[in-house]
């Protein structure tokens, strides 16, 4: 079982799903802290001029230690309004894509709940790249009362992981990865492998899956996803 684990993110990038396209399970860090001006309530796309906008979910007011979970949405605040307009703005030449439309919808009328969104939307994004066979679970349903630093080696071992895909980002230094591989959970580490020349990533870091899938099409945007890093175990 090759797991991999991460907080949901609003339409995220290439290195991200990269993960998700070479594993068996994604587990949903749905119980971490919200953070602040990050990839849970944002994301950037690029416009016809070359020029990265962000494109941002506005939230509520959210108390220090307040769970992704339990962040709501502000719909009525006019910096949905202003990221819709960007978005229509930057991909006014694609605007007839399906996809961009279907994303269109649900950010115009979203759920008040912003995990819920991040979810949709992520739904949406898998789909149109073909990870069909990807088990999604929230890190909540699988551990309870478990010690913060606990739970995800918790729920490693709750699901019979095997593998655990590590990415570029903060869990390759943030959590006792040795205590991990002792518990015999084998580690692969994400790296750059290869970035297109038509890839999103040439615009720099976090720009959105979106733009990759509606400039180049979903069969190209698939490939960049899956051809960006591959486990070591994989390449003949």
């Amino acid at each position: 079982m090759i797991v991999t684990c991460h907080q949901p993110h609003l339409l995220p990038w290439v290195p991200y799903l990269n993960r998700l396209a070479h594993s068996d399970m994604f587990i949903v860090l749905d119980d971490a802290d919200y953070r602040k001006n990050y990839f849970q309530n944002r994301t950037r796309i690029v416009d016809g001029l070359m020029r990265t906008y962000w494109l941002t979910m506005p939230v509520k007011h959210v108390h220090l230690g307040t769970p992704i979970s339990q962040v709501l949405v502000d719909t009525s605040s006019a910096s949905l309004r202003i990221s819709l307009n960007r978005l229509r703005e930057a991909y006014k030449d694609h605007w007839d894509n399906e996809f961009l439309q279907s994303v269109f919808s649900i950010l115009e009328k979203p759920p008040s709940n912003l995990l819920k969104i991040n979810m949709l939307l992520f739904d949406l994004v898998l789909s149109e790249l073909s990870i069909k066979k990807l088990e999604i679970i929230p890190i909540s349903k699988i551990v309870k009362k478990t010690p913060r630093e606990e739970r995800i080696l918790t729920a490693l071992k709750e699901v019979g992981a095997t593998r655990l895909i590590v990415g570029m980002g903060a869990m390759a230094t943030a959590h006792n990865l040795p205590k991990w591989e002792e518990a015999g959970i084998e580690l692969d580490y994400q790296s750059t492998q290869n970035i297109q020349d038509n890839c999103s990533l040439k615009f720099g870091k976090g720009i959105s899956i979106l733009h990759d899938i509606v400039t180049v099409g979903s069969a190209n945007a698939t490939k960049i996803v899956r051809n960006f890093w591959t486990p070591e175990r994989l390449i003949q």
